[in-house]
C-alpha cells in the first residue's frame, strides 16, 4: 500500500449513491493498492466483547448509564427520534454513573450534529473528518429510535483492536463512537461501533 499525496481524486464508483462515499470528503491523502486508489479503508466483522458501558431505560423514560469497569464513562449523548419529533441531552466527562431525565420531544429540533462534531474534534479528529464520519452514519444514527452515543475509551479500543503500523507514525488518532440502541422499558439491546483512524508520519 502506498500513500500518494499528489494523486488525483480518482476513486472507484459503482454508479450509484453510497453513504460510504462521503467518507472521502476529508483532507487525507489518497491510498494506492493493487492498482486501485481510495481514500478510506473499512473493515467489517463480528465482534464478541462486552461494551465498556451499560445503559438501562427505566420507568418514565429515565436512562441510567454505568461504566462496566472502574473507568469513567466520558462524553455521552442520549438521543431520541419519535417519527420526526427529536430530543437529546449531552453529558461531558461523566464519571462511572450518570442519569438522564426523560427526554421531551419538542417537534423539529435538529439532531445534535454540531454537538457530536465538536465532541469528535475534542477527541482528536479534524473538522472535515468529524463531518465525514457524521455524514457517513447520519441515516442510522439519527433515524427513528432512542439511542446512546459515547466515545469509546482508548484503552478499550487498544484491547479489542490492537493496531501496529510499520514504520511507526509520529502520532496515531483513533476515535470510536459507540452506539447503544434502547427501548424505554429494558436495558440496551444492541451495540454498534463506528471508527475513524488517522496516522501522521
Amino acid at each position: 500500500m502506498k500513500v500518494s499525496p499528489a494523486a488525483a481524486n480518482d476513486f472507484p464508483n459503482e454508479g450509484s449513491s453510497s453513504h460510504y462515499y462521503v467518507a472521502r470528503q476529508t483532507d487525507a491523502s489518497p491510498l494506492q493498492s493493487n492498482g486501485q486508489q481510495e481514500k478510506f479503508l473499512f473493515y467489517r466483522g463480528v465482534g464478541d466483547f462486552d461494551p465498556p458501558i451499560r445503559a438501562t431505560a427505566g420507568a418514565g423514560g429515565r436512562v441510567t448509564v454505568e461504566s462496566a469497569s472502574d473507568d469513567p464513562i466520558g462524553d455521552v449523548i442520549l438521543f431520541n427520534n419519535d417519527r420526526g419529533a427529536t430530543a437529546w441531552q449531552v453529558r461531558y466527562g461523566a464519571d462511572r454513573r450518570v442519569s438522564f431525565d426523560p427526554l421531551s420531544e419538542e417537534g423539529e429540533i435538529p439532531p445534535p450534529h454540531i454537538e457530536l462534531g465538536q465532541m469528535l474534534m475534542t477527541h482528536g479528529l479534524y473538522s472535515r473528518e468529524a463531518q465525514a464520519m457524521i455524514d457517513t452514519w447520519r441515516d442510522t444514527w439519527f433515524g427513528d429510535g432512542t439511542r446512546l452515543f459515547y466515545i469509546v475509551p482508548h484503552a478499550t479500543i487498544d484491547s479489542i483492536l490492537p493496531l501496529e503500523i510499520n514504520p511507526n507514525p509520529t502520532e496515531t488518532v483513533r476515535v470510536f463512537v459507540g452506539r447503544i440502541e434502547l427501548d424505554r422499558t429494558s436495558i440496551a439491546t444492541a451495540v454498534q461501533q463506528s471508527a475513524v483512524t488517522r496516522c501522521r508520519q
